[in-house]
């Protein structure tokens, strides 16, 4: 018998469900390799995957309780938190990077390429990483972003793509149990 009223616990559902939509999302855009063509430098897909994380950022915030709740202890908490560290050290930027990139407002999956590299492209902004100020901006992080999607550059033979796509199916297994692998993550793992 749970501690929770039915409507917290349909509430910690809803929580966990729409952090699993949102990595499963996220985790398709990822396993999705027709568009690697590197004359073309940015993609619908490059600035979608990018509404997705900025969704899932928004979502891993909401899932302590929700997690507990699932079966009374702390141990998917743990396991949750070891995953979603791995997921983000997978990713091309630095934590500051991320927390200042997930905090660029209003991106939407509607919005044209032109409007998403203007909301992106031109924001500009002084972090702190590693002990030392530095100024990143979106244009910079957005290159990023595709050179590592499509692992060139800097990131071709890192792994690194597929570490965060490893790290998406497990947090969606550890906050959703049972949930049935993306055919396309399934495809690329085969």
């Amino acid at each position: 018998m749970s501690d929770y009223s039915p409507q917290i616990e349909r509430r910690f559902s809803s929580a966990r469900n729409d952090f699993a939509d949102a990595a499963g999302g996220l985790l398709d855009y990822l396993c999705d390799t027709t568009f690697n063509q590197p004359d073309v430098p940015l993609h619908d897909e490059d600035l979608f995957a990018t509404d997705y994380l900025q969704q899932l950022e928004g979502y891993a915030e909401a899932l302590h309780e929700p997690l507990v709740a699932l079966d009374g202890s702390y141990q998917r908490l743990e396991d949750y938190a070891r995953q979603w560290r791995r997921f983000q050290a997978a990713l091309p930027l630095s934590e500051p990077e991320f927390e200042w990139f997930m905090s660029i407002p209003n991106l939407k999956s509607t919005d044209t390429i032109a409007e998403l590299e203007q909301k992106i492209g031109y924001q500009v902004a002084t972090i702190v990483a590693g002990g030392i100020h530095r100024v990143v901006s979106g244009r910079e992080l957005l290159g990023r972003w595709v050179s590592w999607r499509r692992e060139t550059g800097e990131f071709a033979d890192q792994g690194t793509l597929d570490i965060a796509r490893d790290s998406l199916a497990e947090l969606v297994e550890i906050v959703v149990p049972g949930t049935p692998l993306l055919e396309s993550y399934a495809a690329l793992r085969r």
